[in-house]
């Protein structure tokens, strides 16, 4: 496991994918600066402690404060700790490009289904299925 909890130093802005595996991020806010890469296509943060969108201890009720480029299509949330639908619902509004999602082994998929109202199902029209991208079957590590 890396210890990297937030990123604080920009980037090269000629990043189209960035593999951000097995840290210690457990906000989406922690990446915020991320958001500033124009190029990004893929991102994966697959096996972080990722649990909110706000860092704990924000108060303010606005959710997104950045958002990334429409070019970011792909998003590996899988074995984080993502209890909440707060957090799927705010997705959209972060990554407003995104076509394909991982976000198996959360938390999450412990709980009994929310119904559509608190869902939103706003990945439906985007992506064909879950377990699925417009290239086909995604593989299940």
């Amino acid at each position: 496991m890396n210890q990297i909890s937030d990123i604080s130093a920009p980037l090269s802005a000629t990043i189209r994918s960035l593999t951000l595996e097995h840290n210690e991020f457990t906000a989406l806010e922690a990446i915020k600066l991320l958001s500033q890469l124009p190029n990004l296509e893929r991102l994966s943060l697959r096996g972080n402690r990722i649990k909110n969108v706000r860092s704990l201890g924000e108060t303010s009720d606005k959710i997104a404060l950045f958002r990334f480029s429409q070019t970011l299509t792909f998003l590996d949330l899988s074995y984080n700790a993502i209890n909440s639908w707060k957090v799927v619902n705010a997705l959209p509004d972060i990554f407003p490009g995104l076509t394909s999602l991982r976000i198996t082994s959360n938390p999450l998929f412990d709980q009994a289904v929310a119904p559509a109202s608190v869902t939103k199902n706003w990945l439906m029209p985007k992506i064909p299925a879950f377990g699925q991208s417009r290239n086909g079957p995604i593989g299940r590590n």
